[in-house]
């Protein structure tokens, strides 16, 4: 049984890994100051983060249209015999419920399975590099899905914030004021759960940022049969350094590594590191 995979934009592969993966990914709608772009088609993660620091409001993550949706179903199942779409929280964007919308309106609408991640960005990519793992174990695309979706609700995923005005533009952090928060250099370490971004702790400094998601990892666990993914957003000195702490975790090995873009960028900012991961099954969902 052949089967192809559909992933969105915000998973963060490289068009190399794509390439190599088998994968296909459809760009998101991305609205700066009134002007959408396209995710990856004509707004990169560089170019995303040099105009994050001039726009005036949190920018908008949209949705992949319905209708392209139905045309690429359409063409994959020309190749294959079911297609799996693998798409970033339902909380975040209306792409889910487009794909939805897109299958019932086809012809054997039983070999197209969607998958809401409940995640974006690195927490998206530990799902889908199971998904082709599983694939290349010949699992029927009914099998992949909803192992996946048993999988979610043991998703974690933590992020230092590189600056902290992106989470307060965006509503995500109050009180406190700048210059103090200059002062003792804070660094507040966010999660995201089921969509939902919340601040977890605020060390003070990077080191004890990294040090704080460590800690979080070794206490809440690490199921050592999903490697975890590492995020970057345009940080590579701070994802090396967390990428040193991990290493000490009991069942982190080798991580994945992607580019944090829009959807979740639009909180934490440039210069924010963070990892995804899947929790031992005795944690259950949370």
């Amino acid at each position: 049984m052949s089967l192809k995979i559909i992933i969105d934009s915000t998973a963060g592969y490289s068009p190399e890994e794509l390439e190599q993966l088998d994968l296909t990914a459809v760009p998101l709608a991305i609205t700066m100051d009134g002007r959408e772009y396209q995710d990856g088609v004509d707004l990169s993660p560089q170019e995303f983060y040099q105009k994050l620091a001039y726009t005036k409001s949190t920018p908008v993550t949209g949705k992949v249209d319905s209708l392209i949706f139905e045309h690429l179903f359409s063409f994959r199942l020309e190749e294959a015999d079911e297609v799996v779409a693998i798409l970033l929280s339902g909380s975040l964007s209306g792409t889910c419920e487009a794909a939805r919308e897109a299958r019932e309106r086809l012809v054997g609408p039983e070999r197209i399975h969607i998958v809401d991640t409940g995640s974006v960005s690195m927490g998206s990519m530990v799902l889908i590099n199971e998904a082709v793992r599983l694939r290349h174990l010949g699992v029927s695309g009914e099998e992949m899905a909803r192992t996946l979706e048993s999988l979610k609700g043991r998703l974690r995923m933590l992020a230092v914030t590189g600056s902290r005005k992106y989470l307060r533009r965006s509503g995500k952090l109050t009180g406190g004021s700048e210059m103090l928060d200059k002062l003792f250099s804070r660094k507040p370490v966010v999660r995201l759960t089921q969509g939902t971004l919340s601040v977890e702790s605020q060390p003070r400094g990077e080191e004890a940022a990294c040090q704080w998601i460590a800690a979080a990892m070794a206490r809440e666990g690490v199921d050592p049969a999903f490697p975890p993914v590492l995020g970057s957003a345009q940080a590579p000195e701070l994802t090396s350094r967390l990428a040193g702490y991990l290493e000490k975790v009991p069942g982190v090995g080798a991580c994945g590594r992607c580019e944090i873009g829009p959807a979740i960028g639009s909180y934490i900012g440039p210069g924010s590191a963070g990892v995804a991961w899947i929790v031992p099954e005795k944690q259950g969902n949370g």
